[in-house]
């Protein structure tokens, strides 16, 4: 499950993972935000108006979707978010979620490291406006 999609992260490029038909590779562009910020992108999405929060773009060929979060936010925090935002687009509904109420099959990975579920954004010196990767396995796991 998620090990096979971590140990492919450890294993390949980004470029790599692109090119693998096995894994959808979404880019993501982090924006650190005030509590009460993020609960009104929340909302504003929760009632279907999603192009009034967090804005999708096109960076070259591929779709950069920007997340609201905080320095503080652990990954499982920004998995979660992920999630709530762009299940059905990333195809994470339906499937077999961890302790931390995570789907299976999807890691995230900045500067080519695998992010680890229970530390921080900020102990890995991810800062606002960063980009990240959210690797996700095309297989339902």
């Amino acid at each position: 499950g998620s090990s096979r999609v971590s140990l492919a992260c450890e294993l390949n490029t980004i470029q790599e993972l692109r090119l693998d038909p096995m894994y959808d590779v979404h880019a993501i562009k982090v924006l650190f935000v005030a509590e009460d910020k993020e609960q009104f992108f929340e909302e504003l999405h929760d009632k279907g108006f999603v192009n009034a929060g967090p804005q999708e773009y096109h960076l070259q060929e591929y779709v950069v979707y920007e997340v609201p979060c905080h320095e503080g936010d652990s990954v499982s925090d920004l998995k979660r978010r992920c999630q709530k935002l762009f299940a059905g687009e990333w195809n994470l509904n339906g499937r077999t979620v961890d302790r931390d109420h995570v789907a299976t099959g999807f890691e995230l990975v900045a500067n080519g490291l695998v992010l680890s579920y229970h530390l921080f954004l900020g102990t890995y010196g991810i800062k606002n406006n960063d980009m990240l990767y959210a690797v996700v396995s095309r297989h339902e796991v």
